[in-house]
């Protein structure tokens, strides 16, 4: 559900046992990384997810190489 894009997040219609998410906030940021992904949770197990979309361009690459 990550690849969905940071704009349908918020109204994603959730599959199967993820039909009670709860998504709580988007995470993006396209200016300067190219970060994206959300935060949410599901009541049933009480579990709380963040999740981020996967390495798509060299800003993303450069993004993951950065540690401090």
């Amino acid at each position: 559900m990550a690849y969905c894009g940071h704009n349908s997040y918020m109204n994603q219609v959730w599959p199967d046992v993820l039909e009670d998410f709860v998504p709580t906030k988007v995470l993006f940021d396209g200016k300067l990384d190219d970060t994206e992904g959300f935060i949410g949770y599901l009541p049933s197990d009480k579990s709380i997810y963040v999740v981020f979309k996967g390495t798509e361009s060299i800003t993303n690459w450069i993004t993951d190489m950065d540690v401090t």
